[in-house]
C-alpha cells in the first residue's frame, strides 16, 4: 500500500531529554489526528496512514533543553480547508506552553491567495499602504442593518469586507 501524499510541520518542544521529547511529539501525532488512545490505533492502517509521524527529533538548545521535531500529516487530513488545516497544526497543541508551532508546511497545498497583494490592491483601488479589512457577524440582525454596516465600514476606509459566520 503506498503513503498517502503528507506535509511536514515543525514544532518545538521542551523537554528534558530525548525520550520525553519522543514521548511528547508521539502526543502532538496522535492528538492532533486520530484524539483517540494511541492503543486503539495500534498496528492499524489508521497508524499508518493516518496518525502523524515523527521525520525527524534533535535537540535544539542543550541550555533550554528544546528539541525540534518535524511531523509529518496526511493531506486527507486538512481535507484543503484553511480551518482544518489549522486544526491539524496546532488544535488542542496550542494549550501546552511547551510547545511552539514553527514552519506550517503550508506551502505545497495551500499556496496563498489566488490574487496576491497586488492584485488584491488592483482589486480594490489602493496603490500603497495597508489593506484594511474586517467581517460582519450577521447574528441577530436585519438585512438593512448588516447593509448599513457594510456601508459604514466602507466609508470609514475598510478595502474588504468578508461576511461573518
Amino acid at each position: 500500500m503506498s503513503d498517502l501524499p503528507r506535509f511536514t510541520v515543525e514544532y518545538h518542544i521542551v523537554a528534558p531529554d530525548e525520550k520525553a521529547a519522543r514521548a511528547k511529539a508521539r502526543g502532538i501525532c496522535i492528538e492532533q489526528t486520530v484524539e483517540v488512545p494511541e492503543k486503539i490505533v495500534a498496528g492499524t492502517w489508521l497508524e499508518e496512514q493516518v496518525v502523524g509521524r515523527i521525520e525527524k527529533l534533535e535537540l535544539r538548545s542543550s541550555t533550554t533543553s528544546v528539541w525540534s521535531v518535524k511531523i509529518s500529516y496526511p493531506e486527507a487530513a486538512a481535507g484543503e480547508e484553511l480551518p482544518q488545516f489549522l486544526n491539524v497544526l496546532f488544535g488542542l497543541t496550542c494549550q501546552h506552553a511547551e510547545v511552539q508551532l514553527i514552519t506550517p508546511g503550508m506551502e505545497k497545498w495551500l499556496p496563498g491567495p489566488r490574487f496576491g497583494v497586488e492584485g488584491l490592491r488592483k482589486l480594490c483601488g489602493v496603490a500603497s499602504g495597508p489593506l484594511l479589512c474586517t467581517a460582519l457577524k450577521p447574528m441577530g440582525r436585519s438585512t438593512a442593518e448588516l447593509a448599513d454596516m457594510a456601508y459604514s465600514f466602507a466609508k470609514g476606509g475598510v478595502d474588504i469586507i468578508k461576511a461573518g459566520d
